[in-house]
């Protein structure tokens, strides 16, 4: 019955204030929670079936995942608990809190005003009061801590990137037959394309090693073998005594399952992350090689000049074997060029039977940077111009004569 009452109050006193805007939200009866790991002190996404409360029948938060959310007191009584349901459990907080009643005006009537608040019991791993006087919208009141987990590493697959004379990389989204630690035997990841992936961390042991096979195109086996030291300790009372990586290294393998490049990341002051950290960024990084020597090459409509999709049986350069049509419909290919030449034969053939051929004719300039991971791709291609084509290409058009380390639309022709 009191569920009831509070709510049906609730309506009453939403629907006066709807009539006056100036009467909305007077009450200060809302409380922010925001979610937190200990140690780091960083943000914590919490995953919510819903959090509910004794005082009423409604479900707050449903189906939610954040940082950090607001929830309403009930200001006819000086005591509310909550019910978190979430991915990792129930957990629940009791609150206690003063409620005092001030006269607005005629049109808005009296608000609630609610302050002194205190924790008075929770089944999270810890909490801390930051600020004891709710408001209007959602405030700092409330941290709720949870235990680092220290079992798991996050690392990231990145592109290298050439831009005039500067390098870097961005995110590379891989596809995966299959990620498998040595000391689980579990395929993780399983024909899956992913950019950052989450593995175990061996904790009764001091190293582990884990071999990523790649789809065939994107390189096939490689392995990220580890050494680091383990320590066991109490960080955080609420925690008990845990295990943490840390001083991690990266060791090197056989050539056949070695990266392009890999590394630490680096911190705010260019140290390298070698802790297992929670949450859980990135701490290494998996790069590749970019791709400096492939064109793209875009099929265009002869009358309206856009993208055309055209069905294609084969794609070859005069310099390798490998048939570089894609096996569905497509409005462009992709090949290599020949870094030992100044021109490459591209010879197209449709599904109709029709064959086209482009001699492609470029610079070709060797570069240092990458030198350690990419020495066999440090060639620049720039003045890419078509020199020769088939006779029934109505004509072809260069909007990009270098090639970039993400292939991009470097050639229009139109069939």
């Amino acid at each position: 019955m009191k569920k009831a009452t509070w709510f049906i109050f609730l309506l009453i006193i939403i629907a006066s204030c709807l009539n006056d805007p100036d009467c909305f939200r007077i009450n200060s009866n809302v409380i922010g929670i925001s979610f937190r790991v200990m140690g780091t002190g960083k943000s914590d996404t919490l995953r919510m079936y819903g959090v509910t409360t004794q005082n009423t029948d409604s479900t707050f938060y449903r189906n939610t995942a954040a940082t950090g959310i607001g929830i309403p007191l009930d200001f006819t009584t000086t005591e509310s608990e909550y019910l978190f349901q979430t991915t990792r459990g129930d957990y629940s907080i009791a609150l206690k809190y003063d409620v005092n009643v001030q006269f607005v005006s005629e049109d808005c009537g009296s608000k609630y005003v609610l302050e002194n608040l205190e924790t008075t019991g929770h089944t999270f791993d810890s909490i801390r009061l930051v600020s004891r006087t709710p408001g209007t919208t959602a405030g700092g009141n409330i941290e709720i801590f949870r235990c680092p987990r220290t079992d798991t590493m996050a690392v990231a697959f990145r592109q290298l990137t050439l831009s005039g004379t500067t390098k870097s990389s961005q995110a590379l989204v891989v596809e995966t037959n299959g990620i498998t630690p040595d000391f689980t035997g579990e395929t993780l990841y399983g024909g899956e394309k992913v950019s950052i992936v989450y593995l175990p961390v061996n904790l009764d042991v001091d190293k582990h090693a884990m071999v990523i096979d790649f789809d065939q195109v994107e390189g096939g086996l490689r392995k990220l073998d580890l050494n680091y030291t383990l320590t066991e300790t109490q960080r955080y009372r609420p925690c008990g005594v845990q295990i943490f990586a840390s001083e991690m290294i990266i060791n090197a393998v056989e050539s056949q399952y070695a990266f392009d490049s890999v590394g630490f990341v680096l911190n705010e002051t260019n140290s390298s992350i070698r802790s297992v950290l929670d949450p859980f960024d990135p701490m290494i990084n998996i790069y590749r090689c970019p791709d400096l020597d492939i064109a793209g090459i875009y099929f265009r409509n002869r009358q309206d000049r856009a993208d055309s999709t055209v069905s294609l049986k084969s794609v070859t350069v005069n310099f390798q074997t490998t048939n570089y049509a894609p096996t569905e419909p497509t409005t462009f290919i992709r090949v290599p060029l020949n870094k030992s030449a100044t021109n490459t034969t591209v010879t197209i053939e449709y599904q109709t039977g029709k064959i086209e051929t482009l001699v492609l004719s470029y610079t070709a300039t060797p570069i240092t940077r990458f030198r350690v991971a990419c020495s066999d791709q440090n060639t620049l291609f720039t003045n890419l111009a078509v020199v020769a084509q088939g006779t029934t290409l109505v004509g072809s058009q260069v909007p990009n004569a270098s090639l970039q380390s993400i292939p991009t639309r470097n050639i229009e022709i139109f069939p």
